[in-house]
């Protein structure tokens, strides 16, 4: 194992880095005493692995612990509050000066990530600033807005804040991982546009990359082909709709839409094959290969939004094409661990992104495991060998990631190895055609034979493709969902991994116990979760924008109160975690707990609950306190009249309320009864 280390240096130093960018993660805060502390165990750690030459184990200790406190110190370091350039010192300024990067059309509106170029109070004082913030420009069409606009506005801008409801999706937490904290809402009359004569290299791809678009939305006529191939070619995912992102979710063929290494690949190998004709014998020639192929990837890199994934391979693909041009043999690992050095030290957050796993995890497993699987299976006939390598392709990418999958989005496609078979030899041809399509277009024109004829044949490719993939979606057992994990589970699992891993590399059978021993761990430990949460009693008010949705947990049972305001995908998006946290078993009528609902009273065990209660209400009598007061935009105004007929223990206001509640609450003070605010307090939740 120690040898495996000293042919890969680089691995020894991402892995400290990554565990110091994680430690910074968990403690966020850290006080000035343990900054100063820190830097001052780094200098020293720094000076002992220079001056301890001739003490290797010492001085390796030392480099480990060095790169483990440049981790926890960069992430620290880059983080809001020292960014000292940053918009959002200026929040009282006047005038903004913001920068369209990337948009979206949502509904009559436009939601864009802006990079705030200028703030100041007035417009002879706007200094320059730094920082991003998402802008949603109210009222206007996506074709109105192009990428590296400059755009005058005094709207004003806020912080984004955290999502209170239970085991809901940390929007704000994934902003933030991408160096976006503050959001702002621009009407018509809030902003004018200004004139920009430098367009710099990102926005500049942008705007090639709507031209592309338009190309492809010309040629291409069918909606779903339109969307596989933009998210395909240009890493546009906008225009997939819920049920065909659901089928290549359901088939494990999501990683198709999300350009990455494989498409990466698919582009260097199409560059390599148009470069066969320049000869490797002498060094301009060779040289020349390398500088088109570079500039070929990035090319692409930049121009399907330089994702985690893409970057990753758009670096490894770059370090394998120098090294190849040098007459020098790179470690696939220390490539890898290469590109992830070079990342995290550009930016550390990138180590949250899902990308960014997915991306390494997928990879790390590619080189570990292929060659073991696809070598487990010969056959004297090619094709079955070609099936079975395509096979072990999607094996050996899948085994590290879907723990994460299941972590993440609670479902695991089981048919991936399948789908597989299909997919990649797709990919390359779909991606290949596409960008042909482009390029033919630009060259000759729209309406040439060439052009014409590759649109038709495109048509027809993606017309196949995704027609397998929906004839796929209905196997049977295609897919497990609603699937949950914690995350001392996903420790488990991924160390159990690990230890597996050095067992399969140096067969000494205490790794192999170990890995075993920590399933089993891992196994106690899921099942003690799933017994404590079906026998929990919770009540939850959930905090929606201009909705109300109640839900009463009950030993594995749901009870399901909703006036039916937000839609079924709004309400979903809110619930669904915290019920699958629940280990729901299924969801039941009020009468199926034997509570009597009359005009909104359910009631639980010892509990009463009194839900939305209108006029009629106070008709009702009851000898039982109401422990739990709901009062919707419809009921609060009888807050008076229903404290003098009940005796009220609880109550919650929901987020049909958007105003009056002042008023409210000094209603309720005066009555002494306690009160919470889900647009104001967050979700209410309580055990029972």
């Amino acid at each position: 194992m120690a040898s495996a280390f000293h042919t890969m240096p680089l691995f020894k130093v991402v892995i400290p880095l990554v565990v110091g960018i994680a430690l910074s993660k968990l403690n966020p805060y850290p006080s000035q005493y343990t900054t100063e502390f820190l830097l001052l165990i780094g200098l020293q750690l720094c000076i002992l692995s220079i001056f301890l030459k001739h003490r290797k184990v010492v001085r390796s200790v030392c480099i480990l612990f060095l790169f483990l406190t440049i981790g926890y110190l960069h992430h620290h370091f880059t983080g809001l509050t020292y960014q000292h350039k940053h918009f959002s010192l200026h929040h009282e300024a006047t005038f903004l000066i913001i920068s369209p990067e990337n948009s979206k059309q949502v509904d009559n509106n436009v939601r864009s990530l802006c990079k705030v170029q200028y703030a100041g109070f007035s417009k002879d004082s706007i200094i320059e600033t730094t920082g991003q913030m998402m802008v949603y420009f109210q009222g206007i069409e996506l074709r109105d807005i192009n990428p590296g606009d400059l755009i005058l506005t005094n709207a004003t801008f806020r912080k984004e804040e955290k999502n209170t409801n239970p085991e809901v999706f940390d929007y704000q937490a994934f902003l933030q991982n991408r160096g976006i904290y503050h959001r702002m809402y621009c009407f018509k009359s809030s902003y004018q546009l200004l004139s920009n004569e430098h367009i710099g290299i990102w926005n500049r791809s942008k705007r090639y990359q709507g031209i592309c678009q338009d190309i492809l939305s010309h040629h291409i006529k069918n909606e779903n082909n339109l969307a596989v191939i933009s998210a395909m070619v240009l890493g546009e995912r906008n225009l997939l709709s819920d049920e065909l992102y659901e089928a290549f979710t359901d088939t494990g063929s999501v990683h198709i839409l999300a350009v990455s290494g494989l498409h990466v690949g698919i582009v260097a190998g199409i560059i390599s094959f148009c470069l066969m004709f320049l000869s490797n014998a002498n060094k301009y020639s060779r040289w020349s290969k390398v500088i088109i192929s570079i500039s070929g990837i990035w090319g692409f890199a930049l121009l399907t939004g330089a994702a985690a994934a893409v970057t990753r391979a758009a670096i490894m693909f770059t370090l394998y094409f120098l090294a190849k041009s040098l007459r020098r043999k790179g470690i696939s690992y220390n490539v890898l661990a290469c590109a992830a050095f070079m990342m995290l030290l550009y930016n550390p957050a990138y180590l949250f992104q899902a990308g960014f796993q997915f991306s390494f995890l997928a990879l790390i497993g590619i080189m570990f495991f292929y060659k073991r699987i696809n070598n487990r299976i010969k056959s004297k006939y090619g094709i079955i060998n070609k099936i079975w390598s395509l096979i072990a392709l999607s094996l050996s990418a899948q085994l590290l990631v879907s723990p994460l999958a299941i972590f993440y989005f609670h479902k695991l496609p089981l048919y991936f190895w399948l789908t597989g078979i299909i997919t990649v030899p797709f990919a390359g041809l779909i991606l290949s055609a596409g960008l042909g399509l482009i390029g033919f277009d630009l060259l000759l024109g729209t309406n040439s034979i060439i052009t014409q004829s590759l649109a038709a044949i495109l048509e027809g490719m993606l017309s196949l493709f995704n027609s397998i993939i929906f004839q796929s979606q209905k196997l049977p057992f295609c897919s497990a969902d609603n699937l949950w994990i914690s995350e001392t589970s996903i420790l488990l699992i991924y160390s159990s991994m690990i230890l597996g891993c050095i067992f399969i590399r140096h067969r000494k059978v205490i790794f192999l116990l170990a890995a075993l021993g920590l399933l089993l761990i891992q196994s106690v430990v899921h099942n003690m979760e799933n017994f404590i949460a079906k026998k929990e009693k919770e009540f939850v008010v959930y905090d929606i924008y201009s909705d109300s949705v109640c839900q009463i947990f009950y030993q594995g049972l749901l009870l399901h109160i909703d006036p039916g305001i937000s839609s079924e995908k709004q309400v979903a998006y809110i619930t669904n975690n915290n019920i699958l946290s629940h280990r729901i078993d299924r969801e039941i009528q009020p009468k199926e707990l034997g509570t009597d609902i009359q005009e909104g009273f359910y009631g639980l065990d010892n509990y009463l609950f009194l839900f939305y209660p209108s006029e009629s209400t106070l008709n009702f009598e009851s000898k039982k306190p109401i422990d739990f007061l709901v009062l919707s935009a419809d009921s609060y105004k009888n807050i008076k009249k229903l404290s003098s007929q009940f005796d009220i223990k609880q109550i919650v206001v929901d987020g049909t309320v958007k105003y009056n509640k002042s008023e409210i609450a000094l209603a309720a003070y005066q009555l002494g009864i306690p009160i919470h605010f889900t647009t104001k307090h967050g979700a209410y939740e309580v055990m029972l």
